[in-house]
């Protein structure tokens, strides 16, 4: 088995995310409907910006990263695309910062068989497909797969020398 990439798992969109938390804050800068709170924030607009950024870190801070619930990691194995995932370890995904991993089990969906004498556009091709079933496909159905790096980089790997580890053994 061969490892060549791990794809982070998210508990929902950046989109969505970032929604809510302008959502939040805006709803918690309104709950300070006191004329006076809000004439503060009009003549002080620096304590305005403080409250804003301690809201925003309350509510989670960036999206990056700190909303990941599992990774999926890819690997070859003979002529086979298959992944590992490994899940947060709770009861109920939900805003947190505190997580801890574990594997949840190998088969994140079907394998996919990748043929002989294939392209590395092929190839790629495959792995961007095993991502997309994983996507649409039992426990993971309702996380956003982040493909944004592999996407990145996938065009420009030799596909066919990461394939080639994969059928050699330690």
């Amino acid at each position: 088995m061969k490892i060549f990439f791990d794809v982070h798992v998210y508990r929902l969109t950046k989109e969505k995310y970032e929604s809510d938390q302008r959502a939040f804050i805006q709803r918690e800068m309104s709950a300070d409907g006191d004329c006076n709170v809000q004439e503060m924030y009009r003549c002080h607009p620096d304590v305005k910006r403080q409250t804003e950024n301690h809201l925003w870190k309350s509510y989670g801070g960036s999206w990056l990263f700190n909303e990941i619930v599992g990774f999926i990691r890819l690997f070859f194995l003979s002529e086979q695309i298959r992944g590992e995932y490994f899940h947060v370890e709770a009861k109920k995904v939900v805003r947190t910062r505190r997580k801890i991993f574990g594997p949840l089990g190998i088969e994140i969906t079907a394998p996919r068989r990748i043929p002989k004498k294939s392209s590395n556009q092929e190839i790629f091709g495959h792995v961007r497909n095993y991502l997309s079933c994983a996507q649409n496909e039992g426990e993971l159905k309702k996380y956003y797969i982040d493909t944004s790096v592999l996407e990145y980089i996938g065009p420009h790997l030799d596909w066919n020398a990461l394939l080639e580890e994969g059928f050699k053994t330690k």
